[in-house]
This record gives C-alpha cells, structure tokens and sequence, in this order.
C-alpha cells in the first residue's frame, strides 16, 4: 500500500477541482494559453507500468473495495513527455469490460483503448504534457467522463483514481501539494 504524505484528497462522482502550482512545459506560464495536445503533437506511447509506482490505496480507502494483491494493468500509456505528470488510474468493482477514450482540450481524439477492468487489472494514463483532458469511461450499463484539469500536470504527485461499477463511475483524486 501506498502511504506517501497526502495534504490533499477529494472525492467525487463526477468532476473534481483542484487548484496546483503548475510549471508548464512549454514557454508561457498558463495552461489556458497552451494549444490542445493533439495540435501541438504530442506522442501518445503504451508503456509498462511496472516502471513506476501505481497508487491503487484509494480504491481501498474511498470505495472499501478489495484490490488484489497482484494488481496490473490491462494497458498503460504515457501522453506527452516531460518530468510534470498526473495519472487517472481505472479500475472496475468486478470484472466489465470498458472503452476509454482520451481527448484534449480540443475534443480531439488521442487514444482509445477496451479492455476487461477488475480489482485485479487497471488502466492507466500518465499525462505528461499540460492541457485539459478528458477520459470518456463507456461500459455496458454506466459511463461517464473524467475531467483532469491542466493545472494537475505539474511537479506534484498527482492521482485520479476511477471506479467503474455496474451503474455508476465514480471518482476520487490525492496530490501532495508542495511548492514547484
């Protein structure tokens, strides 16, 4: 189980909002003025999530939902490619099979992937380049969308943490809110 410092953890069932202290990777200093990802290019790469720390405790603290021991993810994919970052972690209650869809700002399209979801596999974006993004979360009898604001991509550790149930997506989010 993860137990970093956590100042900061808000839960809720649609859209959460937290102001950060972002350091954009590009020349201006607010996110607004950024062009969308997607206009501005940037890579879209599945990577192997084993190469980092995947915090999966919220959905054990939030939800009081069992994760497996050997969680993994079904599919793991950084967009963009800088030392800022904020991860949306998907996981389902019990095993359903999902359709996320990332979009920028622009509404444009950067990965689309289905995969079977359980408390014993996930999917997980890692965000590395600064704009507002949405993950469309389609299932068989819920769905919903997750909006990461661009402030989120900054120095701090930051999760979303997603749970798909049979009727419901829910989310919650931590960030160790320290100075950039």
């Amino acid at each position: 189980m993860n137990r970093r410092a956590v100042l900061s953890t808000l839960v809720a069932s649609a859209s959460v909002s937290v102001a950060g202290c972002a350091v954009p990777s590009q020349s201006t200093d607010d996110p607004a003025d950024l062009e969308p990802a997607g206009e501005r290019g940037v890579s879209v790469t599945e990577y192997d999530p084993d190469d980092g720390d995947v915090s999966v405790h919220l959905y054990e603290t939030t939800w009081d939902l069992e994760v497996a021991d050997d969680v993994t993810a079904a599919d793991a994919v950084r967009i963009g490619s800088s030392d800022d970052s904020h991860e949306v972690v998907i996981l389902a209650a019990s095993p359903i099979d999902v359709t996320l869809t990332v979009l920028d700002s622009a509404g444009e399209g950067l990965y689309e992937m289905t995969a079977e979801l359980s408390p014993a596999a996930y999917a997980l974006f890692r965000l590395e380049a600064p704009d507002a993004y949405t993950v469309e979360v389609v299932a068989d009898s819920s769905d919903g969308a997750v909006a990461v604001d661009p402030e989120w991509i900054d120095c701090n550790r930051s999760t979303q943490a997603v749970l798909v149930t049979d009727d419901t997506v829910d989310e919650t989010m931590e960030s160790e809110l320290v100075d950039c």
